[in-house]
């Protein structure tokens, strides 16, 4: 009798310490799904103004890798040039043949930024929606209104965020309003060299001359990057410029002053 009650104690271990693995297994498994749906380390109730700052980074990052392949855009359209199966954005453009191209982005800082904000703040707000939900029991109230901007900087983007949250903790009624950070970033340059080219492919006689940047000499200028020219089988360009510490590569195309062989 003894050693099957011995057996049977030993079965009831086992089964028991089989439970206990299984329950930690869906636990991580959780655990890790819920990380990688934001793959946000900074903990929401420890540090709710640091979380709302990462997740704007994270958010704003993916927009700048999306817009930078194309031109500035997320999809430009009908209004590009097929590139290496990339849609690539005209920066000058004339439909015309041995006509000089007209600038079809002159605030193109000002539309980045658009295609940026209309990225990012969904995902912000939901951020904040996880923060209430993480910081709920902590009375946790917050402004409807999300104010969200981001702004083309020298070798930035700065991130402007406002929204007015009040919590209770440790006793103390703890309020932020400010959520500004910064990533760094070649947006500007690449814009500021887009410009440049186009200014340069404008500045000829398209009757009597072919119209190119000078890329040597851009290159000399600007050692941190390398911009090359692509002429396609139809004399239309699609201009690259790439960081070199980074590898982000922005692209470009100019229909100009273009002669049909």
């Amino acid at each position: 009798m003894s050693k099957k009650l011995k057996s049977r104690r030993s079965q009831i271990t086992i089964f028991v310490i089989i439970a206990v693995v299984i329950v930690a297994s869906i636990a991580l498994v959780f655990t890790i799904s819920n990380r990688s749906k934001d793959n946000i380390s900074i903990s929401p109730i420890k540090d709710p103004q640091g979380y709302i700052q990462e997740c704007a980074r994270k958010a704003v990052s993916e927009a700048e890798s999306k817009v930078i392949p194309h031109g500035g855009f997320m999809d430009p359209g009908s209004n590009s040039i097929l590139f290496n199966g990339t849609k690539v954005a005209w920066m000058c453009y004339t439909s015309e043949l041995n006509k000089l191209c007209t600038n079809k982005h002159p605030l193109l800082n000002q539309e980045i930024e658009k295609e940026i904000v209309n990225y990012a703040k969904p995902k912000v707000a939901d951020c904040f929606t996880t923060l209430g939900n993480d910081l709920s029991r902590y009375n946790y109230q917050q402004d409807l209104v999300l104010n969200f901007s981001v702004a083309i900087t020298p070798n930035q983007i700065a991130i402007k965020i406002n929204r007015p949250i009040s919590f209770n903790k440790n006793g103390q009624i703890l309020s932020l309003n400010n959520f500004n950070t910064l990533i760094n970033s070649p947006i500007y340059t690449f814009v500021s060299l887009a410009i440049e080219t186009s200014n340069q492919e404008v500045s000829c006689n398209c009757g009597r001359e072919t119209c190119n940047a000078d890329i040597t000499l851009m290159n000399r200028d600007n050692l941190d990057f390398e911009i090359s020219r692509f002429v396609s089988g139809r004399n239309e360009k699609v201009y690259t410029v790439i960081e070199l510490l980074s590898g982000k590569t922005f692209n470009f195309g100019i229909r100009n002053c273009v002669r049909m062989p």
